[in-house]
């Protein structure tokens, strides 16, 4: 094993060192600087929570650390955010001259010179192939051969580099570009979460797949029903109905009263359109307007539509999420021991490679005087830790960990050492002390006021008094709030924004500086404070005494920036309305766990956005250029009620990659999502209604519904451990324990480590034996 560590040459090389000395050797001289590199790496790996089976010789690791700087790995995530932004410059671009993608006003679209974004998109894919030769030179070719996810970016790679060489070839006039789809992939390779969350969703969907054959079994049933129960025969010789555009409607409308076609009576004409009628029902879209034609004829015909909707919407998509949930929460969580074992393996590597360090020295010399059999020294790890890349304050906390331990590690106190790399310790939420001021009466008895509860209280009930005032002259008198500088808005926010001022230079006063700023809640109100107070003076200055004066007011035009100012100062007074969160102890543990969200949200978020951009490319393909906007300026009452023509939603198409997203959100949002399906069902094919049919149930029922999962699992988790908290309080004899803050957000490892199962010694033992570049002398 040349790649590993190798005893044999140590004792060669400083045997006759080690011999001659009469003293204890500093630490400097036991662990040589690639040993230290070593270790380092190792702990690197394990808090990364990336795989130790990677060459540790000098020069790879040399390299190893070069990758994954912030410099090379943030470069590599502008590459790939620089490819995936080309969408909005490519054919067709999503830059107009007016900025609308409204089909009946649309400008000109700006063309990129032919070869231009091809040769950035190839200078990317260029930089992403290079990131997986590297990768492939740290693992080898062996391991390589067994990773599913480089082999797929290869193959990703190599294939867009030839579509893009040959859109080259064929000067840019080639339309169906399949590289473009394939983009999201570099996005989902480069996260590890991501890739966790794609597999769990992977497993997770056969589970889903049996609810959702068993809710299109509902919707099969009751189309059938529909059409049994609602029949809507055509009379001989009637024709079909017209949207207004020269094409007509399929050929399915029933016969209204009066003898003519109408929309409304087409729901259950044929399988189709009660299949699709149902299906949008299920998310609500269409109710009631599904149901008032047969309503209208017999009231009873309503409990078809309560007793589908009680099935389908309140029981079987409930079942979805709760499916979700629960087989999403056992497979992620089987990943996340699997993410604990890479930080225990990482950690305990480091750990053998000092300690099979010192069992070399201690065999070569007598005058080394090691305990092998206990750990290796503090003083090894301390003079490692440098070594990491870790923040300050985290490192901060590893030493202060380690000063608690005895003078050698075990691997057991190694592993807990190393976890505090994540928790706050008690330094990091101390609060600095307040300056007293006992010697002065007066003063002492103001900050005792200033610093008590109460006087915060107070303060919150000043802020929602000048919101409800706010509130108050919006509703009496908006126009002149806004349109003139003399109203009692305005004299009435320079008076709060003065005390505003006061108060928080009295409270800067009485807690001190350093108190004042360790307050995260302060500090945010403050810069709110300081912002609001800018906009006031720079309001003063323009128009002085008419704020207060009736007799010189101006009016102030929308265009002017007076009336700018006027409500950014009254969205600044708004938003500081968050100063009281905290004061309400449950709200508060809602606002936590949104942080929670926030902060796990990139890995499920980002794909949701992978998603979004393959749809978008694929709708592009499909639908590009199939909407036309007429040529005359027909009136929207000329088109069919309820069409895509009569609302006017020319703006929403797949003509560019922005308009799409756009289209694509709305129908996610699923309001109106049924007049996507009917238009582009006429212009193009009614197959094409499977495509939205698809990005619905990926995006609605799988992605919103995983959302769901984690939001329960963490406010569930907070809910618990406060709860615990309030109990340990008022019963003192029982001491409450908590790995993690109730407070502090938590990100996804954290969230399941209570629940996550350690790896034993065996399987840690074991797995470092099969690494194929390290070779320990003592296991």
């Amino acid at each position: 094993m040349t790649s590993g560590f190798q005893p044999s040459r140590l004792l060669s090389s400083q045997r006759n060192d080690l011999t001659d000395s009469d003293s204890q050797p500093d630490l400097d001289f036991m662990y040589d600087k690639n040993t230290i590199n070593q270790a380092a790496i190792f702990i690197e790996d394990a808090i990364k929570y990336r795989s130790i089976f990677h060459k540790i010789d000098d020069s790879s690791l040399k390299l190893y650390r070069f990758f994954y700087s912030k410099t090379v790995q943030w470069g590599i995530h502008c590459t790939v955010f620089l490819i995936h932004i080309l969408a909005f410059f490519e054919r067709p671009s999503s830059i107009t001259s007016n900025w609308s993608s409204d089909l009946t006003k649309v400008g000109h679209r700006w063309v990129a010179p032919c070869g231009l974004l091809q040769a950035v998109e190839l200078l990317c894919l260029m930089v992403l192939l290079l990131e997986q030769l590297l990768k492939t030179h740290f693992i080898g070719w062996k391991r390589v051969k067994t990773s599913k996810w480089i082999i797929a970016a290869y193959i990703v790679c190599m294939f867009s580099i030839s579509d893009c060489l040959v859109s080259v070839f064929l000067q840019c006039s080639n339309k169906v570009r399949v590289r473009r789809m394939l983009r999201p992939f570099f996005v989902i390779q480069r996260s590890t979460m991501m890739k966790k969350v794609w597999n769990c969703l992977r497993r997770t969907f056969p589970d889903i797949a049996s609810v959702l054959l068993l809710l299109l079994a509902h919707l099969y049933f009751f189309t059938l029903f529909g059409m049994l129960l609602f029949p809507t025969p055509r009379l001989p010789g009637a024709g079909a109905v017209s949207n207004g555009t020269g094409h007509s409607l399929p050929d399915n409308s029933s016969i209204s009263s009066s003898g003519n076609q109408t929309i409304e009576d087409e729901y259950f004409r044929s399988f189709n359109t009660s299949f699709i009628s149902l299906l949008v029902l299920l998310t609500t879209a269409n109710n009631p307007d599904v149901m008032m034609p047969a309503y209208k004829e017999n009231r009873f015909s309503a409990l078809y539509f309560i007793v589908f909707l009680m099935i389908g919407l309140y029981c079987l998509m409930n079942m979805l999420t709760a499916v979700i949930y629960n087989q999403f929460r056992g497979y992620f969580k089987a990943s996340m021991t699997s993410s604990l074992f890479r930080r225990r393996l990482g950690i305990r590597a480091a750990f053998e490679m000092l300690r099979n360090r010192q069992l070399l020295l201690e065999r070569v010399s007598v005058s080394v005087q090691i305990q092998s059999d206990t750990g290796v020294p503090k003083q090894a790890v301390l003079s490692t830790l440098p070594k990491v890349r870790i923040s300050e304050a985290a490192r901060c906390r590893v030493q202060s960990a380690l000063s608690s331990f005895p003078e050698y590690i075990t691997s057991d106190q190694l592993q807990e050492i190393f976890d505090s790399y994540n928790k706050k310790s008690s330094a990091d939420s101390q609060v600095p002390p307040i300056p007293w001021l006992p010697e002065n009466t007066v003063l002492f008895k103001l900050q005792r006021i200033l610093v008590h509860p109460m006087f915060g209280y107070f303060g919150c009930g000043v802020v929602l008094s000048n919101v409800i005032a706010i509130s108050v002259l919006f509703s009496t008198q908006y126009d002149k709030s806004l349109e003139s500088s003399h109203s009692a808005i305005h004299m009435m926010n320079v008076c709060f924004a003065c005390y505003y001022v006061l108060e928080k230079m009295l409270l800067m006063w009485a807690n001190g500086k350093k108190r004042f700023i360790k307050s995260k809640a302060e500090l945010f109100d403050t810069v709110i404070l300081f912002a609001l107070v800018i906009l006031e003076v720079v309001f003063l200055s323009r128009y002085g005494s008419e704020v207060f004066l009736s007799t010189s007011s101006s009016s102030l035009d929308s265009t002017h920036l007076a009336w700018q100012l006027v409500k950014t100062i009254n969205l600044l007074i708004i938003l500081r309305l968050i100063r009281l969160l905290p004061q309400i102890q449950r709200m508060y543990l809602v606002v936590i766990s949104m942080l929670d969200i926030a902060r796990n949200l990139a890995p499920f978020g980002g794909l949701l956005l992978a998603l979004y951009y393959l749809f978008a490319i694929l709708g592009m393909e499909l639908f590009e250029g199939k909407i036309v906007a007429p040529s005359n300026t027909t009136g929207e009452s000329e088109y069919s009620c309820g069409t895509y023509e009569q609302l006017g939603y020319w703006a929403n198409n797949f003509d560019d990659f922005a308009a799409a997203l756009v289209v694509l959100w709305n129908i996610m949002v699923v309001n109106n999502w049924h007049v996507f399906l009917d238009v582009y069902s006429r212009k193009v094919s009614p197959w094409s209604q499977l495509y939205f049919i698809v990005f619905w149930i990926l995006s609605v029922i799988v992605s919103v519904n995983l959302f769901t999962a984690i939001i329960l699992e963490n406010f569930i988790m907070r809910w618990d451990r406060h709860q615990l908290r309030l109990r340990a309080l008022k019963d003192r004899s029982t001491s409450f324990t908590s790995t993690y803050s109730t407070t502090n957000p938590l990100s996804v490892h954290e969230m399941f480590r209570p629940d996550v199962e350690e790896p034993s010694e065996d399987e840690l033992l074991a797995e470092l034996q099969n690494n194929e570049y390290i070779y320990f002398q003592n296991l």
